[in-house]
């Protein structure tokens, strides 16, 4: 596509298409794994490994798109919609130290903080998708996360936290099927 010529519906119409799903289906094995993991095995040591253990939605993310079709590295590299999703997700990357901070303080805040930070990233998929649907995402997954955290009785917070996350992808995978393609015209 040539960017410089492209309308907003057209950049929406290619994003929405395209095979970009393997960074959200990434997420949602990472959140689903440690919501399984956490749930039988709920030792507070654990969230240090579920910490560690976060950078891996990024490669597992390339991979998946990879084996899906797409390149996230050459795909809409030059689309100014990756751009912004880019600087957004820096954005939302600037928060983590405050969340190992407070973590310090208690371990679970680590797993609320990186819920909504990473929840945050909707928000922006959202608006260049042209959809308030991350903007559900987020806003669902912070007041479950914060639910979770406050009414959910020890040893299963952490868990009830990740089965929140679960969630939000979940209901965003199926409302992601009916969304309406912007038109190009």
């Amino acid at each position: 596509m040539n960017y410089e010529r492209a309308t907003l519906p057209e950049m929406r119409r290619e994003l929405l298409d395209g095979e970009y799903k393997g960074m959200p289906i990434a997420g949602l094995l990472y959140w689903a794994s440690w919501a399984i993991i956490l749930f039988l095995f709920p030792e507070p040591k654990n969230i240090i490994y579920l910490a560690w253990s976060c950078g891996l939605i990024f490669p597992l993310g390339v991979l998946i798109t990879k084996f899906r079709g797409g390149d996230i590295f050459n795909d809409g590299k030059d689309s100014p919609l990756t751009a912004a999703f880019m600087m957004a997700l820096v954005t939302c990357l600037l928060f983590f130290p405050l969340v190992m901070v407070a973590a310090r303080f208690d371990p679970l805040l680590f797993i609320v903080g990186l819920s909504l930070i990473s929840g945050n990233i909707w928000i922006i998929w959202g608006w260049t998708a042209g959809t308030n649907l991350g903007l559900y995402h987020s806003i669902g997954r912070a007041v479950g996360s914060y639910a979770a955290y406050f009414f959910v009785p020890q040893p299963y917070t952490a868990s009830a936290i990740c089965t929140v996350v679960v969630a939000a992808y979940l209901y965003s995978f199926w409302r992601m099927r009916s969304l309406p393609k912007p038109s190009t015209s």
